[in-house]
């Protein structure tokens, strides 16, 4: 009989629910060809990049398990800009997405924007910026924060609140389902601007986090679920 198990750093409620959890080591060492992984590796709490263990679940796919969120599909699904990226070539709608970075020039969207890290989760330090001058300043703020430093951020334009987010799931090569998700109250959740165009420009990461192999049409663009989520609070502090 083969075995299921979430790949995880930590144990959380929600990877509980899932499965067994086992960190990327106790994955290695105990699965077997056959057996089925679930990736759930998170963001660092730094908000710099994606935690380790993205090597285990390579060594586990070429063992023959079933990797579902590879390697790949976490890191496109972590990092904001690779899923700009994602959704455009999947021809999916998505905010206009502009890496903000010390080593950049500033890029020019019209006002209102949030600025948010490029690995965010959680709300963390994700700001509204309805003038260019709170973009500045939130910008100058950021300047000592160790994931501005290493990665940089992503500037969108404000998607006005609507009650619910907007999650896609996007897999096999391309098909999309989005579905709605109501937020946990107080966390002030926007969604993804419906039909807007996507044209980001990419620039690779600072951070030395290893990039898989270019996928084949059968592998998944994202099989994670995402967000495009502003947490502000009036006067353009995060919540």
């Amino acid at each position: 009989m083969s075995t299921f198990a979430v790949i995880a750093s930590r144990a959380t409620p929600t990877s509980a629910r899932l499965g067994p959890v086992l960190t990327p080591a106790q994955a290695v060492a105990r699965l077997c060809p056959g057996d089925v992984a679930l990736g759930r590796l998170d963001v660092l709490p730094s908000l710099d990049g994606v935690e380790p263990g993205l090597w285990a679940l390579d060594i586990l796919e070429r063992r023959g398990v079933t990797v579902l969120n590879g390697r790949d599909a976490l890191a496109t699904a972590h990092d904001k800009l690779a899923t700009a990226e994602a959704l455009a070539c999947a021809g999916i709608p998505h905010p206009p997405t502009k890496h903000v970075a010390p080593w950049l020039p500033m890029p020019s969207l019209e006002s209102p924007l949030v600025l948010k890290p490029r690995f965010g989760s959680w709300g963390r330090d994700v700001t509204l910026c309805c003038q260019r001058t709170e973009l500045i300043r939130a910008i100058e703020g950021f300047a000592f924060r160790a994931w501005f430093r290493e990665t940089g951020g992503v500037l969108q334009d404000l998607v006005p609140p609507i009650g619910h987010d907007l999650r896609i799931i996007v897999a096999a090569a391309g098909s999309s389902a989005p579905l709605g998700a109501t937020p946990h109250p107080g966390s002030g959740g926007r969604t993804s601007r419906s039909g807007a165009p996507a044209r980001p420009r990419i620039r690779p990461s600072r951070r030395a986090y290893s990039r898989a192999p270019p996928r084949t049409r059968s592998e998944p663009i994202c099989s994670a679920w995402t967000s495009s989520r502003a947490t502000t609070a009036p006067g353009g502090s995060s919540s």
